[in-house]
């Protein structure tokens, strides 16, 4: 029982340093293991003319309880988790648009779904702040609007990509820089990008 507890320990271990370490650290390590449990049976064999007991079957079915236990746990906390939590690429671009008769400030927002699950946006806490250059405030931008962003996708599909055009009139006689502040909510994360446009 005792060596039963101590490879149900081990195992659990080799859990954490996978999740720490990566993949290639999981194969290694429980590669070793497979090749000491073959060792052992194979040792077992040898000496079948030894007195059997039957804390050597309890013992087996603990190794065999221990390894899927700890095979059941790396995929749920750790391979499951990485593969199919919210993945998004946010990006925002734009123009100054000082050739036209009515100037103007264009922006495109793109965002890419990376990971292999659905991704619902919200609109509260989602947006686009235009923010003009003004050395008098104290951040160095003031801001000029907010625009929505995305409203006629309420999810993006995985390996999809939607994007967002937006066009705000604006005197740019003045304006030597504008910043484009993209935030996006899904659930409980925020997403981010931001771009200067001179």
């Amino acid at each position: 029982m005792r060596r039963a507890a101590d490879v149900l320990l081990v195992t659990i271990t080799v859990a954490s340093i996978a999740c720490q370490f990566g993949y290639g650290a999981f194969v290694v390590i429980l590669g070793s293991h497979v090749v000491g449990f073959a060792s052992s049976s194979i040792q077992a064999q040898q000496n079948q003319a030894s007195p059997h007991s039957p804390l050597d079957d309890v013992e087996k079915v603990f190794k065999i309880l221990a390894y899927i236990v700890g095979a059941c746990w790396i995929y749920f906390n750790y391979f499951r988790g990485r593969t199919y939590r919210n993945r998004l690429e946010p990006h925002v671009t734009g123009e100054l648009c000082r050739r036209t008769d009515r100037e103007m400030i264009r922006a495109v927002v793109k965002v890419k779904n990376v990971g292999l699950s659905k991704v619902d946006i919200q609109q509260k806490g989602s947006g686009l702040r235009f923010l003009i250059w003004d050395a008098s405030e104290p951040s160095g931008w003031r801001h000029l609007t907010t625009k929505s962003v995305l409203e006629h996708h309420e999810w993006i599909e995985p390996g999809e990509t939607v994007e967002d055009h937006l066009v705000i009139a604006a005197d740019l006689r003045h304006i030597s820089a504008v910043k484009l502040d993209l935030s996006l909510t899904t659930g409980q994360i925020m997403w981010q990008a931001v771009s200067i446009l001179t």
